[in-house]
């Protein structure tokens, strides 16, 4: 009888759909901070490190001031506005948690989570508005779980030997992904509403927002006349419509086309002295592009990783209950989602694969073309911020594969292999990056003190010890310089005494 009313309380729950987006929301959460949570814990370094502090340098503690800032940074070789701006914000925020408490790793966690989660929804979410192209009907629900497993399985930290987006940078690596799946998911709205005016200045807008949030997101020209041209030729009635469908494609992007190319000459003075902007066209570019198209492969780092940690540890407690844990909450969203709707022929959805590919490939190219990335690429497995497009491109990918699979498979045993090569896949990426984390929290104490000591307000002894231990790690000038004098006058400002006192 119990059970009899709990199964009927929960169907009631499940046809009430924001309750049930609730539930998948927080599902999806625990999902991805378990299976990601080695990516998620990382040591602050880097840019981001001293971010907060580098900026309260510059603009002090009001929020104006920050985006004044911020502006004015988005023309010192590069044009991202939009992207500084956002940067400008988010860098005031985080030093106002800091300052009320708020431990910066934690704050960085969320930060990561965050971002990670709105990739996993967009994606869903751009991959059925292109199914819609083709009148296909898809589960958005499932896919999420399909991509958040798939992003489990081949995420990678790089952290050690290059200038990782997974592990750092994730308002400019993956958000910048996020944003450029919102505009492939508006522009795919636009060509299936032909007749309406709003849709086309939506992804005309979202094109130009996503290209000033970071220039990467130039890929996404390309990537969607790779669109257009597919649903154009994709059947009878559209290829003798072909011209009119282009011709209204052309509509979304020539206008956000036209202005990046103008910022791009406005700023070409200070894009050739700075390296990530300034372009070197030579042999050394497609040898680069290759390098960095195997790096954003799954496993493609292993060696790497190999190298750098020397003999890999057992598999542990933890790794394995962090891998049972992924298996419980992926069982639990399919469960939730076991009487979910069936979609119709999800293999037309392979329509918008070479978008997908091209969105990768030209994002590769652009960065592959800098002399910085030429420079600092020197092996497969270095990456930059090129890599959170191939890997969501890649994690995208083996979704679908998935997912058309358990759709086809009309046997339930035929499903095993492949939940076992899922689950094992996930044990693996997690071992490899639980090792690097591990080794690289234990290398940086000096760091993670030195921010623990300025949120939690330690005493002054302790806080100048952790400073002076931070400095001895040898820093170049313009980075250690940042960081201390933003921590004294942050500090100063807030609590009304010095940090440390003594630089």
């Amino acid at each position: 009888m119990k059970t009899t009313i709990l199964w009927s309380l929960f169907g009631r729950l499940r046809r009430n759909q924001y309750v049930l987006n609730a539930v998948h929301l927080l599902l999806m959460l625990s999902l991805l901070t378990t299976g990601l949570r080695p990516v998620l814990s990382t040591v602050v370094v880097a840019d981001d490190l001293i971010g907060p502090f580098s900026m309260y340098v510059s603009a002090g503690s009001g929020f104006m001031d920050h985006l004044r800032v911020s502006w004015d940074a988005a023309s010192y070789g590069h044009f991202n506005y939009v992207g500084q701006i956002i940067g400008g914000v988010v860098n005031w925020t985080w030093m106002q948690l800091m300052l009320h408490g708020v431990r910066f790793s934690t704050i960085y966690f969320l930060t990561k989570l965050l971002v990670f989660t709105a990739v996993v929804y967009s994606a869903a979410s751009m991959i059925t508005a292109i199914g819609q192209l083709w009148a296909v009907q898809m589960n958005r629900a499932r896919l999420r779980l399909f991509i958040a497993l798939s992003m489990i399985a081949t995420l990678q930290l790089h952290l050690v030997w290059s200038n990782d987006p997974v592990a750092s940078y994730p308002m400019s690596g993956y958000a910048s992904v996020v944003i450029g799946l919102i505009a492939l998911r508006l522009c795919a709205r636009a060509l299936n509403n032909p007749k309406s005016w709003v849709s086309a200045i939506l992804a005309a807008l979202s094109l130009l927002i996503a290209v000033l949030y970071y220039e990467m997101n130039i890929a996404l020209i390309p990537a969607i006349a790779t669109l257009g041209f597919t649903y154009a030729l994709s059947n009878k009635e559209r290829r003798s419509n072909a011209l009119r469908i282009l011709l209204r494609l052309s509509m979304i992007y020539v206008i956000p086309t036209l202005i990046v190319v103008e910022l791009q000459r406005q700023n070409a003075g200070e894009s050739v002295v700075y390296e990530g902007t300034a372009i070197r066209l030579s042999g050394s570019m497609l040898t680069t592009f290759a390098k960095l198209t195997v790096s954003s492969l799954p496993y493609s780092s292993w060696h790497l990783a190999s190298d750098w940690v020397g003999d890999f540890p057992g598999i542990n407690q933890h790794v394995l209950t962090l891998s049972v844990f992924v298996l419980i909450a992926a069982t639990t969203i399919g469960v939730v989602l076991r009487r979910g709707h069936t979609p119709l022929h999800p293999h037309t959805t392979w329509w918008g694969i070479p978008m997908l590919v091209i969105y990768w490939l030209a994002a590769t190219g652009i960065q592959a073309s800098t002399v910085k990335v030429q420079n600092e690429a020197i092996r497969i497995g270095y990456v930059y911020n090129f890599y959170a497009v191939g890997s969501v491109v890649v994690t995208i990918i083996l979704a679908l594969l998935t997912y058309a699979f358990f759709i086809k498979s009309r046997r339930k045993r035929a499903s095993i292999p492949v939940v076992v090569g899922f689950l094992v896949l996930c044990l693996g990426q997690i071992h490899v990056n639980e090792s690097i984390q591990e080794k690289h929290f234990k290398m940086l104490p000096q760091s993670r003190n030195l921010l623990v000591s300025f949120s939690e307000q330690w005493p002054l002894a302790k806080r100048c010890f952790w400073l002076e231990e931070w400095l001895k790690m040898g820093w170049p000038d313009y980075y250690s310089n940042s960081m201390t004098t933003g921590l004294e006058r942050s500090y100063l400002d807030e609590f009304n005494q010095p940090f440390c006192g003594r630089f």
